[in-house]
């Protein structure tokens, strides 16, 4: 049976012993019993042959448009169906002309076709109904647009992107030549194969930073021009998904045998060239791509693909000799692991060009010799001195980072007393010194581009040199403060060491194109870097958690700026000030600062700190002070803040986080979640999918879902952060805590107080190891777990903590604080729980009292304090007192919650239990009512819709509605049921309120 050419190639080179063609089909189409399969795949994982003819075989069934067939396609079928979707010379796509057919894969089929406005030859690829339906027409649009975005000579330029009927195209500049893989048949030097492949990865590389992932990255995806142009194409465009009915469990598995299986191996890609992650079904990123760049680097050079960093060293049959720096860097990207692998395709390239320079300076000195053997020694001097001028880089970090300063860190990490010391150590050491290896290669490359290749002005090597340089100094500062680190530095380090701005950042040439100017003056050029000089420091204190240390330098900072009269070094100086202020626990001055800080960044032109400032302004109005309102002018002002600085910049991801803070505070939850699902998304482009900051926003995203009433997936969110927080930080340290600690608030909200007070002991006990007894964020612990305690029944053994947690926070704040209000708002609550009630009325009010003075009057957190205050009232049989301390709560929730907020709930409830408690049923009706339907739609913990429950049943039985009464009140019994002996008063309540009405 004939088959298409490129089964034929495949199959000529398959070795003897390799399955049948028919069974390799029968596969791909789904029809291969189920007890053959088990046994194919397993060849097929270790035969790169089969492995190549079974892609062969799934993109015909693909191209059929109909799904997997029900039988072994043949080329006949094939070719029918091809003709059945192309589209005949003459016809019009759009605008466009179609010329003729030209080739076809597993996504479309590629037409030349003639743009008729523009007077030009272009490239159409129309898209398999079959990939626009599974994977989303509108996706794919979006996806096509943004490559639209993309410029880059390495990169095949998308011109338009459209939709007419049910076809999906793209119109792309069309490239005579060939591919990357007809190129390879032809004989090349080594270092031809290593430009060609250097400039694939610079397209690679592009589109990673643009945020697009190719997922199939191939020598057939890569186009050679005539012109001896490397261009990338066919990013994000191959099919990726499932079919529905196809889905994986939750873990990602899919049954063996299934088709599935065969559409994760066959599909996403294709499976010579898949990175291990792709092949077991898990998400691809830019380290996959960076897997099969090498895949297909090592094919180039030697003639077969490599399948494990071994096989780049000395493959069996390889007459070629590649330099051993050449063969590392693949091996590194061929790291089975992601997280071994490069950090990006720009660190790759940076590793490989260093690689290369490294050859080329053993050459220039060979050269040299044979110029001075022949007396041209001006000549050789002159190659010589250039030579020099890109040399040894890294004695530039003589005294940043280097042995001595390493050891310092070392001795001060060891002497911290700290019990996670020495892990940290190695995960901070190996960061930095990832970090001078990258600034090292930057800094070669930069002077390289200009002294050497001569593609880089010198304006430019300027800037990129002045980045470095600021980089260095940054470095420079963490290195001294870890040199001092006691148990607090530790702490923060893994953390500081990871905000080190990126080495990236002074590759962009684009971006540096637009960056501030220097000023004029010599003199105010040197005041401005000794400012910048040591607010470098100020930052790395800052990251280093020592925010008293840093706070008066950065306002010395700030005064010195002011009277340099260069702008962006004010902002920089006034928004360290800003963050620091709030920070040390005064959110009041810290506004002020912000918006000193906001109008120097936005006179000085300085887009990106005006950005961030905004943002951060966002954040402490609409979350930290809880003044949704005054918010308002800050978020537009931020969101213009953030569109001129670029989509790129870190304020977009922050801005996003800071917006779900604000839905959150004003119970927007759904909104919420969307914001840190958009923030995460950045941050891992940005930062990679492992980074530590993804994992804080994951656990901000899991407390959003929480309180949106998606528990399943706040779950899974909790489970992905401490993961992340596990590989960054080690099991012992302060940030998987406060992660165990917000899992234990959930728990809470689903009734299990039980686990709920497992998980708090456990952070209880990581913070009081490494922290100390009377660290704040020990009193933050003890605070939510005297309230698990109470609701499961311990209140008497909470009390001693709640009392412990007060003087914690007291004496690490002032009594003037929100921190220190909640804590004595805690001991009224287990008072209240033992019957203190006096006891109790005192602490609701003395926390009342903060809560005012901190908030003002109407402030959106003393609701809840004049809810508590007006329950105890009540219960001490003061009903008069207890409706107006209820009434005000309400209209408080009016101001500052949005109407179906369930928070609202509990002055509602407590406003229609007064007015029973006052004889007047008719009137506690409506706010009962009201109460009620907010948690049912809220989704809020069982104990409190059994609350709003039964005394909604109080109300109904008093004004003639027996019926519904007696049904709410078997609801709230069965809600207080699983809830432990804690609720035992609750359930006898409703039992003996049953056995009187419900007959």
């Amino acid at each position: 049976m004939n088959r298409p050419n490129e089964e034929s190639q495949v199959r000529a080179g398959k070795p003897s012993d390799c399955p049948p063609d028919e069974s390799l089909a029968a596969l791909a189409s789904g029809t291969l019993a189920a007890e053959e399969v088990a046994r194919l795949d397993e060849h097929v994982d270790a035969c790169a042959a089969c492995r190549e003819l079974l892609a062969a075989y799934a993109r015909e069934c693909l191209i059929s448009h109909e799904g997997f067939a029900s039988t072994v396609p043949d080329a006949d079928r094939v070719s029918e169906l091809l003709r059945a979707a192309g589209f005949s010379p003459g016809t019009r796509l759009g605008r466009y002309v179609i010329l003729e057919r030209v080739g076809a894969g597993a996504s479309g089929v590629v037409y030349a076709a003639h743009d008729p406005d523009l007077d030009r030859k272009i490239a159409i690829k129309v898209l398999h109904r079959g990939i626009a339906e599974q994977d989303g027409r509108e996706r794919l649009l979006k996806e096509a647009r943004a490559m639209a975005k993309l410029a880059h000579p390495n990169v095949v330029a998308v011109h338009d992107v459209g939709s007419v009927g049910e076809h999906v195209f793209v119109a792309m500049e069309f490239v005579a030549g060939g591919t990357l893989r007809s190129w390879m048949a032809d004989v090349h030097t080594t270092d031809e194969i290593v430009r060609a492949f250097t400039d694939a990865g610079r397209g690679l590389a592009a589109a990673h930073k643009a945020g697009l992932i190719h997922r199939d990255f191939k020598p057939e995806n890569v186009l050679v021009g005539k012109d001896g142009r490397v261009r990338v194409t066919d990013f994000g465009l191959a099919a990726r998904g499932r079919p529905s009915e196809l889905a994986p469990d939750s873990e990602g598995n899919v049954a063996p045998g299934s088709d599935a299986s065969l559409w994760t191996k066959a599909m996403a890609g294709t499976p010579a060239y898949m990175a291990p992650e792709q092949r077991d079904g898990r998400p691809a990123d830019a380290r996959s791509d960076q897997y099969a760049f090498c895949v297909a680097f090592g094919e180039a050079l030697h003639g077969s693909r490599p399948s494990a960093p071994r096989d780049v060293h000395s493959p069996k049959g390889s007459t070629r000799r590649v330099p051993s720096r050449v063969s590392a860097i693949l091996a590194r990207g061929l790291e089975p692991d992601p997280a071994r692998r490069f950090l990006s395709m720009t660190s790759l390239l940076r590793a490989l060009e260093a690689a290369q320079s490294r050859g080329r300076r053993w050459l220039a000195f060979f050269a040299t010799l044979a110029v001075l053997a022949i007396g041209g020694g001006a000549t050789a001097r002159a190659v010589s001195a250039r030579a020099r001028l890109c040399a040894d880089a890294s004695s530039d970090l003589r005294g940043v980072w280097d042995d001595g300063t390493r050891d310092a860190a070392s001795r001060a990490f060891a002497a911290s007393g700290a019990p996670n010391a020495d892990e940290t150590w190695q995960r901070v050491s190996r960061s930095l010194d990832g970090y001078t290896a990258s600034w090292v290669a930057s800094r070669t490359d930069a002077c390289q581009a200009t002294r050497i290749r001569g593609e880089q002005s010198d304006a430019m090597l300027g800037l990129r040199m002045q980045c470095l340089d600021r980089r260095r100094g940054e470095l420079e500062a963490l290195a001294g403060v870890f040199a001092h680190a006691d148990g607090e530095v530790v702490q923060h380090a893994v953390d500081a060491a990871g905000r080190l701005a990126p080495i990236s950042d002074c590759d962009d040439t684009t971006a540096l194109a637009s960056t501030l100017l220097v000023p004029d003056s010599k003199e105010t050029r040197e005041r401005v870097e000794r400012v910048r000089a040591d607010l470098d420091r100020v930052v790395a204190l800052e990251s280093a958690g020592k925010f008293a240390d840093a706070l008066p330098a950065a306002r010395e900072d700030a005064a010195r700026a002011r009277t340099i009269g260069y702008r962006p070094a004010e902002a920089e100086a006034l928004f360290a000030v800003g963050r620091l202020e709030n920070e040390t626990g005064d959110p009041r001055a810290a506004v002020a600062t912000l918006n000193q800080a906001v109008d120097a960044a936005e006179a000085g032109r300085d887009d990106e700190v005006a950005a961030e400032a905004w943002v951060a302004l966002v954040a402490l109005l609409g979350v930290d002070l809880d003044r949704g309102k005054d918010a308002e002018p800050a978020i537009r002002r931020a969101n213009a803040a953030v569109e001129r600085a670029g989509p790129t910049s870190p304020a977009a991801a922050m801005l996003h986080e800071a917006l779900g803070g604000v839905d959150q505070a004003g119970g927007r939850y759904h909104d919420a979640v969307r914001e840190l699902r958009a923030a995460i998304d950045l941050e891992k482009k940005s930062l990679g999918p492992r980074h530590l900051r993804v994992g804080r926003s994951l656990r901000e995203l899991a407390s959003m879902l929480r309180d949106d009433g998606d528990t399943d997936a706040a779950l899974d969110a909790y489970a992905e952060s401490l993961a992340i927080e596990k590989e960054a930080l080690g099991p012992m340290h302060p940030e998987l805590a406060a992660t165990t600690q917000s899992l234990g608030v959930l728990l809470s909200r689903l009734g299990r107080y039980g686990e709920a007070r497992a998980d708090y002991e456990r952070a209880l006990s990581i913070r009081e190891r490494v922290l100390g007894a009377s660290h704040p964020l020990v009193g933050e612990t003890l605070a939510s777990l005297v309230v698990a305690m109470r609701w499961s029944g311990a209140a008497a053994e909470a009390l001693p903590l709640a009392e412990r947690a007060e003087r914690i926070e007291e004496a690490a704040f002032g009594l003037d604080n929100q921190s220190t209000a909640s804590a004595i708002n805690n001991i009224g609550y287990v008072q209240e729980a033992l019957g203190h009630l006096a006891d109790a009325r005192a602490s609701y009010e003395r926390g009342l009292a903060i809560q005012e003075k901190v908030f003002g009057p109407d402030g959106g957190r003393v609701s809840l304090s004049l809810a508590n205050l007006g329950r105890v009232r009540l219960a001490q049989g003061d009903a008069a007192a207890a409706l107006a301390l209820y009434e005000r709560a309400a209209r408080i929730d009016e101001k500052t919650l949005k109407p179906d907020h369930p928070d609202r709930a509990y002055a509602l409830v407590g406003v229609g239990r007064a007015l029973l408690a006052a004889g007047q049923p008719a009137r506690a009706r409506a706010p009962l009512e009201k109460a009620l339907a907010l948690r049912e739609s809220g989704r809020v913990a069982p104990r409190l819709l059994a609350e709003a429950r039964f005394a909604v049943a109080h109300a109904l039985v008093a004004t003639g509605d027996r019926p519904r009464a007696v049904a709410l009140a078997e609801q709230a019994r069965t809600d207080y049921a699983p809830l432990g002996p804690a609720f035992d008063t609750e359930r006898s309540a409703v039992d003996a309120w049953l056995r009187e009405n419900a007959h």
